[in-house]
């Protein structure tokens, strides 16, 4: 229950006056809503939910908290930097992790009362009665953990991609829709990115407002909380932005919801 969104656009890295060095980049933003689903309560946390990693990779998460807790906890064991090769690789071993995590804890609920584990289970099954096990497969494949992840990273000097990894362990790639929204508020983000016909072809400083307002509509959803974290990845690294630059995008915001008008300043010129 929260929101977290990511959103690709082009950095010019040239740091000379008409000279165009073009290169993918990803903005992102989560608001801090933890959840813990065993305990049943959501509350405003004092960090940002997910995991920057030193290979120019983001990690955010959505749902309950206390099992990405674990898969981070894997993941950070399990990680080597050296051997990082793109974000498709991170996304791909963060769902292997979901998707063993979600079978540990079926197999708690549904087989250890028998005195069984996945590997037991998959065994035995021959000696069990073929009801019992069409009905134990049926509840180890329809068990469900509140669990979804966003990974976004810069691969090489010029693409960058957008990976959702989804509460069954499944990866989908976002790179062409340009833009990715989860979490309950995630459903917000994504309308607002559609119906400003959002893309890739866009300059950071729109792309960084368009994030900042696709998490703002998530607000919507009363399990969104208020406060905004918002990150720069590039093929530079990944860079925390600012609060006070966050605090700019509220009054600009702000100032179109009173007014109608969005007033973005760049270099000393005002576009509408």
């Amino acid at each position: 229950m929260t929101v977290c969104t990511a959103a690709m656009f082009f950095w010019n890295y040239s740091q000379k006056p008409g000279e165009a060095d073009l290169g993918a980049a990803i903005v992102a933003a989560s608001d801090r809503t933890l959840t813990d689903s065993g305990l049943g309560i959501g509350y405003e946390g004092g960090r940002f939910k997910g995991q920057a990693l030193p290979s120019k990779q983001l990690v955010l998460v959505a749902g309950d908290i206390t099992v990405h807790s674990g898969i981070l906890r894997l993941l950070n064991a399990e990680l080597k930097p050296e051997n990082i090769t793109s974000t498709l690789q991170t996304a791909n071993m963060v769902a292997r992790l979901l998707r063993e995590y979600r079978m540990r804890q079926a197999a708690q609920i549904y087989l250890s009362p028998l005195n069984l584990d996945e590997n037991t289970f998959l065994s035995q099954q021959r000696m069990m009665d073929p009801g019992l096990v069409i009905e134990l497969a049926k509840q180890l494949q329809e068990y469900e953990i509140d669990a979804e992840a966003i990974i976004a990273g810069c691969d090489g000097d010029t693409e960058a991609n957008i990976y959702r990894i989804g509460k069954t362990g499944v990866v989908t790639c976002h790179s062409d829709i340009s833009f990715l929204s989860i979490g309950s508020g995630g459903i917000h983000s994504s309308a607002y990115f559609m119906t400003s016909s959002y893309n890739t072809a866009t300059i950071y400083c729109k792309a960084l407002y368009h994030t900042y307002v696709a998490k703002k509509r998530a607000e919507v959803d009363p399990y969104v909380g208020p406060y905004t974290d918002m990150f720069l990845i590039n093929r530079l690294g990944i860079t925390k932005i600012a609060d006070e630059v966050v605090s700019a995008l509220k009054s600009i915001y702000d100032t179109k919801f009173r007014t109608g008008k969005t007033f973005i300043r760049r270099r000393g010129s005002t576009t509408h």
